[in-house]
């Protein structure tokens, strides 16, 4: 699960692998970013590294509490074939470096990012595996799979805690149950429901990169502004994601409509950094919001 634990360990290797990734442009960023993160600190590379070693010891545990059921296979793949696997903790490692004005970060530090990043995957994860859920599923798949989902949401409320932040640890914790409400919820197509539309989207697809950011900020005992700014570049660079992974409208003049909504997003997102210091984190940040695109 994860990127390429000689990657991580060795960002060197990371120019030859972009030309072998199936995932094409956007993998390569993101690939360029974890390169980014390794020349600023080795720390950073490291947490990386840790934190993949750590989502496959997880697996394996849970493939050990079922006995290695092949459900649990088909239950987790959505996560596994995600293009999205372990952006979440790349966004709060590079927002980390980006709103860091000034001063060298202790390893205590950096222990705080993990758990932050690992949080977040570890929401996106569970997500990702109640989504999915479907009704046609037999009852021991539904079963597996509620299980498991809220086993890994479990597990980001113990690392939580660990954060020592009442700030961090309610923003987090209002994202899952953002998620919540959000997949509650149901698309109107009348005039009408356009606002709770909006809504919906929000809580689906942007609060959870708007509130890490906005964490990772808050563990670096940000300015106001700054704090905005991670926030407001979360929450637009969620929503671009959303309308990139949509599926395209057939008429021309609703693709161009999509199209513009998209490319609204993106100089939004980029717009928030404008009040950041020019480190190479703020620059990838940039290049992340810039590499979404319609399938």
């Amino acid at each position: 699960m994860g990127l390429p634990l000689h990657i991580l360990r060795n960002p060197s290797l990371i120019s030859s692998y972009f030309s072998a990734s199936k995932s094409g442009s956007w993998a390569s960023v993101l690939l360029k970013a974890v390169g980014v993160l390794s020349r600023d600190s080795r720390w950073h590379a490291d947490l990386l590294s840790v934190l993949t070693e750590e989502m496959q010891s997880l697996n394996k545990q849970l493939n050990s509490w079922t006995g290695n059921n092949p459900l649990l296979d088909r239950i987790t793949e959505p996560y596994k074939r995600s293009d999205t696997q372990f952006f979440h903790p790349l966004l709060v490692l590079l927002m980390s470096r980006a709103s860091r004005v000034e001063g060298d970060t202790s390893q205590q530090m950096f222990q705080r990012y993990k758990q932050l990043s690992r949080v977040t995957e570890l929401i996106h994860a569970a997500n990702l595996i109640h989504i999915n859920i479907r009704e046609d599923q037999s009852t021991e798949e539904l079963k597996l799979a509620t299980l498991v989902g809220d086993y890994l949401l479990g597990k980001a409320s113990v690392d939580l805690s660990h954060l020592e932040s009442n700030a961090v640890t309610e923003l987090m914790a209002s994202a899952i149950a953002n998620l919540v409400e959000g997949h509650f919820m149901k698309a109107g197509s009348s005039p009408a429901d356009m606002q709770a539309n909006e809504r919906m989207l929000l809580l689906q697809s942007a609060f959870l990169p708007a509130k890490a950011c906005l964490s990772a900020s808050i563990l670096n005992n940000a300015s106001a502004h700054i704090n905005k700014a991670c926030f407001t570049y979360g929450r637009f660079l969620g929503l671009s994601m959303h309308v990139a992974h949509e599926d395209l409208p057939e008429k021309m003049d609703l693709k161009m409509k999509k199209l513009e909504v998209l490319n609204d997003y993106q100089k939004k997102a980029k717009d928030a950094l404008t009040v950041f210091p020019d480190v190479e984190a703020k620059q990838a940040l940039i290049e992340i919001a810039d590499r979404v695109s319609i399938a």
